[in-house]
């Protein structure tokens, strides 16, 4: 009931859409979701626990290197449970 949650809701899910395999074991993601993420030729396929993102190469390069710089200059408090998290 919390309307923050419900308008996040609506936009992830009301843009899902069924992605088909092909004879080649290969997900065809559809051209609006591409075009969406930016997904080119060279894709990252990121593991986050329980599910998994797809991103543009080069987007991904350069979240990485943002997300260590802000780690590295202590923008990121890594808190207990932040620091408890391994794989």
């Amino acid at each position: 009931m919390n309307p923050q949650e419900r308008l996040l809701q609506q936009v992830i899910l009301g843009n899902a859409s069924d992605c088909e395999i092909d004879k080649s074991g290969r997900l065809l993601i559809n051209g609006p979701l591409r075009q969406h993420a930016g997904l080119e030729k060279n894709l990252m396929l990121v593991g986050q626990l329980r599910k998994f993102e797809i991103w543009n190469d080069s987007a991904w390069q350069n979240q990485m290197q943002q997300g260590i710089a802000k780690i590295q200059s202590g923008e990121i408090e890594l808190t207990d449970r932040l620091l408890d998290l391994s794989l």
